[in-house]
C-alpha cells in the first residue's frame, strides 16, 4: 500500500492547508512574520527547526487514528534531504549495504531497536518514535487482514473460563 503523506508537506510545514483561509490577510500577515523571524535564524537553527518539524509529524503521525499507512523510511527520507546527505553516504556511515537502506527507505524493510538507536543517536528523534512507527504500521495492517475475530476475546470470557476450571 502507498503511504499517503499528508503530514508531510511539500514546502516543510507540518499539518493540513486546507484548514487555513491562505488569501486571507491574517493568514499573508503571519506568513510573512515568520518568513522574516526565519531568516534571522543561523543555519543551524534552520536545520533544527526543518528536523523538529519531521519529529512533530511523526508524532502526528502517532496520535491519528488513520488506516493509511506511512512507512517509518518516508520519515527517514525527509531527514536525509534536509541535511543534504544522500542514501549512498549516509548507507556507509551506518555500515550498511545502500540496498539495505533502500529497502528501509521503500518501506521493505522494518526499523529494529540497533536501528533506532542508530537514528537516534543522528537525528532529534528518540529510538522509541523510530519503533513505535513500525509498531503503529504493524498494527494498522493487522486489522486491515482481519485473519482472526479479536472480538471473541474478552476478559468477562477469560474469568468464565477460569471459573469453570
Amino acid at each position: 500500500m502507498k503511504a499517503k503523506e499528508e503530514y508531510l508537506l511539500e514546502d516543510g510545514l507540518v499539518g493540513d492547508p486546507n484548514g487555513v483561509d491562505q488569501n486571507s490577510e491574517g493568514y499573508k500577515r503571519l506568513k510573512q512574520a515568520i518568513a522574516e523571524r526565519y531568516s534571522s535564524y543561523t543555519e543551524s537553527e534552520k536545520l533544527n527547526i526543518k528536523l523538529d518539524g519531521i519529529r512533530f509529524a511523526m508524532l502526528d503521525y502517532l496520535e491519528n487514528e488513520s488506516s493509511n499507512i506511512i512507512p517509518p523510511g518516508t520519515f527517514l527520507k525527509r531527514c536525509l534531504d534536509v541535511v543534504m546527505v544522500n542514501q549512498k553516504t549516509f548507507a556507509n556511515y551506518i555500515d550498511w549495504d545502500t540496498g539495505n537502506l533502500t529497502k528501509l527507505l521503500n518501506g521493505q524493510r522494518k526499523i529494529n531497536a540497533d536501528v533506532a538507536m542508530i537514528l537516534e543517536a543522528t537525528f532529534p528523534v528518540s529510538a522509541s518514535i523510530w519503533l513505535r512507527l513500525e509498531d503503529k504500521n504493524e498494527l494498522v495492517r493487522a486489522r486491515q487482514e482481519k485473519t482472526r475475530d479479536y472480538h471473541q476475546y474478552s476478559l468477562k470470557k477469560l474469568q468464565q473460563q477460569v471459573v469453570k476450571a
